[in-house]
C-alpha cells in the first residue's frame, strides 16, 4: 500500500519467552469446577471479537455435543449487551462470563480447555495465539489480520471466515469430537510456537 516492492519487505518476528509451568488439565479443570466440553474465548468484549455470533451458536453446537460449555474470559463496553443475551437465548447453564481475570488464570483456564476459538474481525500478530499454541490446546479462528501467519488451516490449527456461523460451528465440533485431529494440530502448533526464538528474532535482524 506504501509502494514498496514485496521482494524488498522482510517480516521479524519478536521473540516468544514462553509460559511458566502449568498444572496438569485434570487438576485444572477440578480448581475451577470445570466439566464437559469447555470452549474458551478471551478478549476484550468488544463488537469486532464476535463474541455475541460465538454465544448464539451455543444452542447448535450442544445439539451435537449436548455437555458443551462456552467460557468467556475478558470485560469491556459489551459485557452487559452479552450477559443479555445469554439470558434471551436462556443459555444461561451453557455459556459464563469471567470478566477480566489474571494472565496467569487466564493461561490455566486455556490448559483446562478442550478448545480455545477466537472469532475476531481484527487482529495484529497475535501474542495470545502464541500463548495457546504453546500450552497445546486446538485452535479455532479467523483467516484475519496476522492469524494466517501463525495458523497454518488443517496443520496447527482452522481458520474460518470471520463471523461465519456454520464455519465456526463446524470447526468448534470438529476439534472437540475428533481428538486424533485435535491432538495433530495440537502437536504441530507446539512445534511452530518453538520456532519463535530470542535467537532466530536475532539472526534475522
Amino acid at each position: 500500500a506504501w509502494g514498496v516492492a514485496p521482494e524488498k519487505i522482510s517480516v521479524v518476528y519478536n521473540a516468544f519467552n514462553g509460559l511458566v509451568p502449568l498444572a496438569d488439565k485434570e487438576t485444572l479443570r477440578k480448581k475451577f469446577a470445570l466439566s464437559g466440553t469447555i470452549f474458551l474465548s478471551a478478549g476484550r468484549l468488544v463488537q469486532w471479537k464476535g463474541f455475541g455470533t460465538l454465544i448464539s451458536l451455543m444452542g447448535e453446537v450442544r445439539q451435537a455435543i449436548p455437555d458443551a460449555h462456552l467460557v468467556i474470559a475478558g470485560g469491556g463496553p459489551q459485557e452487559t449487551a452479552l450477559r443479555a443475551l445469554i439470558a434471551t437465548e436462556h443459555l444461561e447453564d451453557a455459556v459464563g462470563i469471567l470478566g477480566n481475570i489474571p494472565h496467569e488464570t487466564l493461561l490455566e483456564y486455556v490448559r483446562a480447555a478442550d478448545v480455545f476459538v477466537l472469532n475476531t474481525g481484527y487482529e495484529g500478530l497475535s501474542h495470545q495465539l502464541l500463548e495457546v499454541l504453546a500450552v497445546g490446546t486446538p485452535i479455532v479462528t479467523t483467516n484475519v489480520g496476522g492469524n494466517p501467519e501463525l495458523i497454518e488451516d488443517g496443520k496447527t490449527g482452522l481458520l474460518v471466515p470471520y463471523d461465519d456461523r456454520e464455519a465456526l460451528s463446524a470447526g468448534m465440533r470438529s476439534l472437540a469430537l475428533d481428538f486424533g485431529h485435535a491432538s495433530s494440530l495440537s502437536f504441530a502448533g507446539k512445534h511452530f510456537v518453538s520456532t519463535f526464538t530470542k535467537e532466530r528474532m536475532v539472526r534475522d535482524t
